[in-house]
């Protein structure tokens, strides 16, 4: 099923047109033109333009190159208007662009710590390409104010000045108590991703990370219940140093990267943990990540997606996986007992759309908004190191998704779980997140 459902979604990967053509039929192009682009460089937008001088428009080629320039992530709206000549016809591309910088309360929603708050700030457009700066000071309102402070700084950009390679870096401090783990954590992050586009679907992806995080002497083993002790640090010194080296290929046949309608992403990532890179851990990484889109009536959008990894080998008891909440498994709360070494999370989930995403004028400053109802059901498969048996739990939720820039959608949502044992044992949960389930659930150890 999982290989049919691969090939109905590879067969067709062409952008859903929702909207009708704004120039259905005309005459050769005589000329194309821009407006709107006050801090932009005129090439991040002209290496997009596939419409061709001397040719008809093409309706599917606009699609496609709406799609391109909403994916850069700085362009509120995108429109395309045309004037007829005796030379042929003259072709206008309008943008309307988001703030250059504007600050925010910065919210996170993790299943350990719960929501944080704090100030946030973005820079877009830096020196009028499509890079992307943010920094973030954050600290934890609900359940437990002040449990956990964060400070991060995230940077990317979609090219390397004309070379199809995305880049990411992400730079994170924490101080922070773990209720899951019952130990106070200082730790540093560094991660560095490249991916390189190759033949506009697949990627080549190449990954450098470096974890430090201090031991707290006074909880050195994590005893998640009666007769089962796992090592909680690794090192003989105050720290332990994990670096991580990966590779990985990836296919993207989505159409597009803001709430996608249809296509498929799916990428295999081998890493290796420490070992002969350094450091006192030392463990192999297999991820698979797939995610699928398929459309449903009147817009609506089926969303499919699965995450498994597999790690044998060494590890501190900080990096085992642990599930419950709005980024796992909603319904339920994170406990230490729901833990593994490797993990399977999958989720199939209905998103009833009311409107495609509309233009928003805030305080003189380009947004956009959405608005969908979502049906689903989560289920997550976690293998301790001291069993080969996997532990198994399920949740099915409904609830309301608002879709903005910047946060992509908050995610408002009430479960249900332990159905097998009766009505009068079901329990139920308030989930609350931020950005796609898929997304987090791959970043949400903090």
């Amino acid at each position: 099923m999982y290989y049919a459902l691969l090939f109905i979604l590879w067969s067709n990967p062409s952008p859903l047109v929702t909207t009708p053509c704004p120039i259905p039929s005309s005459p050769p192009i005589h000329s194309i033109t821009t407006e709107g682009l006050h801090r932009t460089l005129p090439r991040v937008v002209t290496r997009h333009i596939r419409q061709r001088t001397g040719e008809p428009f093409d309706c599917a080629t606009w699609e496609q190159e709406k799609i391109d320039w909403e994916n850069l992530e700085i362009f509120a709206s995108v429109d395309v208007s045309a004037t007829s000549t005796s030379e042929g016809l003259n072709i206008v591309y309008t943008f309307q662009e988001l703030p250059r910088f504007f600050a925010f309360p910065a919210a996170k929603a993790t299943d350990q710590q719960g929501w944080s708050l704090g100030p946030g700030a973005s820079m877009l457009n830096i020196l009028g390409r499509d890079i992307r700066l943010d920094f973030y000071i954050r600290t934890t309102v609900a359940p437990t104010p002040f449990l956990a402070t964060e400070y991060m700084l995230y940077a990317q950009s979609h090219w390397t000045e004309d070379l199809p390679i995305e880049w990411i870096l992400q730079l994170t401090h924490v101080n922070s108590y773990n209720p899951v783990l019952e130990f106070e954590e200082r730790s540093f992050i560094f991660e560095l991703e490249l991916y390189h586009r190759l033949f506009s679907r697949f990627k080549l992806l190449y990954t450098a990370d470096l974890q430090a995080i201090y031991h707290d002497a006074s909880v050195p083993l994590f005893t998640p219940k009666k007769g089962v002790t796992h090592k909680m640090f690794l090192s003989d010194s105050d720290w332990d140093y994990v670096p991580k080296l990966g590779v990985g290929v990836a296919f993207d046949s989505r159409d597009q990267l803001f709430n996608p309608h249809r296509g498929i992403y799916q990428e295999v990532r081998l890493s290796q943990y420490g070992g002969f890179i350094g450091g006192p851990a030392n463990y192999l990484e297999l991820l698979v990540d797939f995610k699928g889109y398929i459309p449903a009536f009147n817009n609506d959008i089926l969303a499919l997606s699965a995450l498994g990894r597999y790690r044998p080998g060494t590890m501190g008891a900080y990096s085992f996986f642990y599930v419950g909440g709005s980024n796992t498994l909603r319904a339920y709360d994170t406990n230490s007992e729901n833990y593994g070494q490797h993990e399977l999370l999958g989720t199939t989930e209905y998103r009833l759309q009311f409107f495609e995403r509309r233009p928003l004028n805030v305080w003189d400053s380009n947004v956009f908004y959405g608005i969908q109802w979502v049906f689903g059901a989560d289920v997550a498969m976690l293998w301790q190191p001291e069993n080969t048996t996997p532990q198994s739990l399920t949740s099915l939720y409904t609830g309301l998704h608002l879709l903005f820039p910047g946060f992509d959608r908050l995610r408002i949502e009430v479960g249900v779980h332990n159905f097998d044992e009766g009505l009068h044992h079901v329990q139920y949960g308030l989930s609350l997140g931020l950005y796609e389930k898929p997304l987090m659930q791959r970043q949400r150890i903090r």
